[in-house]
């Protein structure tokens, strides 16, 4: 996580063309399905990396990470 924030730090903001995107948020999947949902995670994934791996082009950096959130108590 640190690596990605010193490379987001470095960013040129200024530049209207730089095409980035951050997501981050909650998706909540049912025990029965835990496995078809990394499944399916892993597997769009997996097509990014074949359709945009070559080795030619801008360069980009994807981090992603999924674990289980845990219950919190109050």
């Amino acid at each position: 996580m640190e690596e990605v924030q010193s490379d987001i730090a470095a960013l040129d903001r200024t530049a209207p063309e730089l095409p980035s995107i951050g997501v981050s948020g909650e998706i909540r999947v049912p025990p029965e399905r835990r496995q078809e949902f990394v499944n399916d995670l892993r597997e769009v994934l997996q097509d990014l990396f074949t359709r945009y791996g070559g080795a030619e082009g801008d360069a980009f950096k994807l981090a992603v990470a999924c674990y289980p959130k845990g219950e919190t108590h109050v």
